[in-house]
């Protein structure tokens, strides 16, 4: 046989260039979905998580500014009924876990509540008590609300009251 009989005839591709090249083209197409799946999936994860965390950090703001104004309270762990100052006069407040829900005032101030703690102090150093006291004057609040995928995020602070004896 001489190489003149495997020389390449017509324009065309033989069976074997083009059996490589689909297959070539189905591996990368196999890698580029999984990559694309794991890009959704991580958008779906960060998306859902900036959602919980930033309700949850209004939810702590609101509570924040509201505590800060607070004159007297009756409370509990997971409940304060409080009296705060207001320019044009005093207005009552509620703040109470029910469920998985975080109320003010009866309303839903957020939801996938798991966790909702209060905790008062005399003093910034002091001892953490879980009912409002006469010489209490500091608010520790803890909110912990359910993520995306299960993952449990967690915000905590204190607020010095301002308007207590």
């Amino acid at each position: 046989m001489h190489p003149e009989n495997y020389r390449h005839r017509g324009n065309g591709f033989t069976l074997l260039e083009v059996i490589l090249v689909l297959a070539l083209v189905g591996i990368v197409g196999t890698i580029a979905m999984f990559g694309l799946l794991n890009l959704t999936r991580s958008f779906t994860f960060v998306k859902g998580s900036g959602v919980a965390t930033a309700k949850a950090q209004l939810a702590m703001l609101r509570l924040g500014k509201e505590f800060v104004g607070i004159k007297s309270a009756v409370g509990n762990a997971t409940s304060l009924n409080f009296t705060a100052v207001r320019p044009a006069g005093d207005v009552n407040h509620t703040v109470a876990w029910v469920g998985s829900n975080l109320l003010f005032d009866g309303d839903i101030l957020t939801d996938q509540v798991l966790n909702f703690n209060l905790s008062y102090y005399d003093t910034y150093d002091g001892t953490a008590a879980t009912n409002w006291g006469g010489a209490s004057k500091i608010i520790g609040f803890s909110l912990t609300v359910s993520g995306p995928e299960g993952i449990n995020l967690a915000f905590q602070t204190r607020i010095t009251t301002r308007n207590t004896p």
